[in-house]
């Protein structure tokens, strides 16, 4: 009779471990989602200081008397790229992040089929080798 309760045994922790995996791969779900949404904001601050930032130079340039053209202009500019570039990159990084808490998740996922798959393995060995010794 031990056999029958090695076998619910095995079961039961293969299904435990599956149901917890899915339960964390939850987590890591959100915590993609946050990430990213974190990045988008990051990047969004970039660029409202960085239209701040050209905007005063603009200011400055026209308030001393200077024209904004030639080499003003082109600081100017350069600023705009840097910016662009900057919040690009605040996007790219915090994509990147939330993909690899994603193949996490996913691995989580498969964690928990494999321990469940192996939980009945388990408690079929089990049913079997008590069937044989009965």
């Amino acid at each position: 009779m031990s056999f029958a309760l090695d076998a619910l045994g095995s079961f039961v922790q293969g299904r435990a471990a599956r149901v917890q995996s899915k339960m964390r791969a939850r987590v890591l779900e959100q915590d993609a989602l946050a990430r990213k949404a974190a990045g988008e904001s990051e990047a969004l601050g970039i660029e409202r200081e960085g239209r701040a930032a050209v905007a005063a130079g603009t200011v400055a340039a026209a308030t001393s008397g200077f024209t904004v053209d030639g080499s003003a202009l082109d600081v100017l500019g350069w600023m705009e790229q840097q910016t662009g570039a900057n919040a690009g990159k605040a996007r790219w990084e915090a994509e990147r992040e939330a993909r690899a808490i994603r193949n996490e998740a996913a691995a989580t996922r498969y964690q928990g089929k494999v321990a469940y798959a192996t939980g009945l393995i388990r408690a079929g060995s089990s049913l079997a080798s008590g069937a044989n010794a009965v």
